[in-house]
């Protein structure tokens, strides 16, 4: 896979709308920092759920240890 270039990203973020990126290399590229962007929150959404679910465990733990 190619390495990601933040340098790429920067260009894409601030390239025209209507821009054609005909080069398969280019292609793959923008696919990849694409991927890798919502892969990233992908894996950041699942971190929070995984906390909040551990969290609410602990909780009930100790709802039971007062009861």
């Amino acid at each position: 896979m190619m390495s990601y270039s933040p340098n790429v990203a920067n260009v894409l973020e601030n390239a025209p709308r209507n821009a054609q990126y005909i080069s398969p290399s280019i292609q793959k590229e923008i696919l990849y920092i694409f991927a890798r962007r919502h892969e990233l929150q992908y894996v950041k959404r699942m971190i929070f759920l995984i906390f909040f679910i551990l969290m609410k465990l602990e909780m009930n733990k100790k709802e039971n240890k007062w009861k």
